[in-house]
C-alpha cells in the first residue's frame, strides 16, 4: 500500500480509535523492517498493554500526559522497566509511522518524560 493510497481522503489528525486505525493500516505495515523476535514482542506490548490502555481513544487524542500516566501505572503493576520501556518505544514507533502516513501532524511522545528504572 502507498502512502498516497493510504492517505487518501483523510485529514492530518485521524479522528477514528486507536483500535480502528491499527485495523486499518495493519500490523504488517506498522511493524515492517522489524527481525521476527521485536515483531512478536511489539505484538505483544500492543496486545497486553497499548490497546487496553488507549485502543478507545481517538489517535489524535491521545497525549503525553495519558501515556505518563500508563507508564505509572504498569510500573506499579510490577511490570518490569524492560517492558516498559519496550512498550514506550512501541508506542513511539506507532506514532512515527502516523506522522509518516499523514494521519498525525505530530507525536505526544516528544513530550513523554520516561520514568528510570528502580
Amino acid at each position: 500500500m502507498t502512502w498516497e493510497i493510504h492517505n487518501r481522503g483523510r485529514g492530518a489528525e485521524s479522528k477514528e480509535s486507536l483500535t480502528r486505525w491499527l485495523e486499518r493500516i495493519g500490523p504488517d505495515a506498522l511493524l515492517g523492517g522489524l527481525s521476527p523476535s521485536t515483531r512478536a514482542t511489539y505484538r505483544s506490548h500492543l496486545s497486553r498493554r497499548i490497546i487496553p490502555e488507549f485502543g478507545h481513544r481517538a489517535l489524535s487524542a491521545i497525549t503525553a500526559a495519558h501515556i505518563e500516566s500508563a507508564q505509572r501505572a504498569w510500573k506499579s503493576d510490577d511490570i518490569s522497566p524492560t517492558v516498559v520501556a519496550g512498550t514506550l518505544n512501541c508506542l513511539s514507533r506507532l506514532f512515527r509511522f502516523a506522522i509518516k502516513v499523514g494521519d498525525l501532524s505530530a507525536s505526544p511522545m516528544s513530550a513523554v518524560e520516561r520514568a528510570r528504572a528502580g
